[in-house]
């Protein structure tokens, strides 16, 4: 009995394991994320090398490996200036040894509001990606609060809540091997929490479909 008890507890860890995929969120900065398996790692480094060759434009931050999809979050500066002005999530699809970029989408940086939030999704993903500052606007009251976010909830229309980590004051992006509806998403610092709603109006999966790309890097 002790056995089989073992036999059936090993099964559903082996479940559990293969239904984890690419759904926790990549660090953000400048690392990249990757499963730590050399089948990952080779496809990320042949995708960043051919996405690096289709373009200097677009600069890499940080990347995830999801199956045969690479997801890059990439920024774009003007000429002469140091900051990213907007950021962008790609995916990339390895098919036959080629890889094309399948869908695209742009943001712009939260600068007055002190975080930005785009989300992205496609048949199979759902992205979050945007950027956070070392302070927010406390427009009661006229001023900024100094914030350190380190998590994001994700508050889904169905009512269940995802905690993902972030780093503060750097551009984040969350992946998921699932097709989401995203209600809302809070900010949180240790003691203070913003909600994307309280900011912007607009509805988040009102823009979630990938911008044009038939001449992305032209």
């Amino acid at each position: 009995m002790k056995k089989n008890s073992c036999m059936a507890f090993l099964l559903a860890l082996l479940v559990v394991v293969a239904l984890v995929g690419c759904s926790a969120g990549a660090p953000n900065g400048t690392s990249d994320k990757t499963s730590g398996t050399t089948s990952d790692q080779t496809i990320l480094q042949e995708a960043t090398g051919w996405f690096k060759e289709q373009t200097t434009y677009y600069e890499i931050i940080s990347s995830e490996v999801c199956g045969d999809q690479i997801v890059f979050l990439t920024g774009t500066k003007n000429p002469g200036t140091d900051d990213y002005q907007n950021l962008q999530a790609f995916v990339v699809k390895q098919a036959d040894g080629a890889y094309e970029v399948t869908a695209m989408k742009d943001g712009e940086r939260g600068v007055s509001a002190g975080f930005s939030a785009h989300v992205l999704t496609t048949d199979t993903l759902t992205i979050v990606f945007g950027d956070t500052s070392d302070s927010v606007y406390d427009f009661p009251n006229d001023r900024r609060l100094d914030v350190d976010f380190t998590k994001i909830n994700i508050l889904l229309a169905q009512g269940e809540t995802r905690t993902e980590e972030i780093v503060g004051n750097a551009p984040y992006l969350l992946v998921f091997d699932e097709v989401l509806e995203i209600a809302d998403l809070e900010f949180i610092d240790a003691e203070l929490s913003v909600k994307y709603s309280t900011f912007f109006s607009e509805n988040l999966m009102e823009s979630a479909t990938s911008d044009d790309i038939s001449n992305i890097f032209e």
